[in-house]
């Protein structure tokens, strides 16, 4: 799998915000606080989802968007199988409904 880019409507302290990611590695060597963490966080949840966890300190709590909108944005990657077209995956959530689909681009 290769990831391609992102789209961050929000999560966490991360707003509108895209993300390319160039061929070969990607680094992101930012100052502490910048958002890497929450960057990995973001492209994890796309993938696998937030835990819904009573903890008062679990991810969905966590990554609540700060300006008390929605969790939201889109992940575009390729894969072996999808004879190198483009999958996106849109997520977005709304009180406890999530709501995700994947899109040949």
């Amino acid at each position: 799998m290769k990831l391609i880019s992102c789209h961050i409507d929000a999560y966490g302290k991360l707003k509108n915000v895209d993300v390319d990611f160039n061929k070969g590695i990607t680094t992101i060597c930012e100052k502490n606080g910048y958002g890497k963490t929450t960057l990995a966080s973001f492209i994890k949840a796309m993938f696998y989802g937030l835990e819904n966890s009573r903890k008062k300190l679990g991810e969905r709590t966590k990554y609540q968007p700060f300006d008390g909108g929605n969790f939201g944005g889109e992940l575009t990657f390729l894969c072996q199988k999808s004879n190198k077209k483009p999958i996106q995956i849109h997520s977005f959530h709304e009180s406890i409904w999530v709501f995700i689909t994947f899109n040949p681009v």
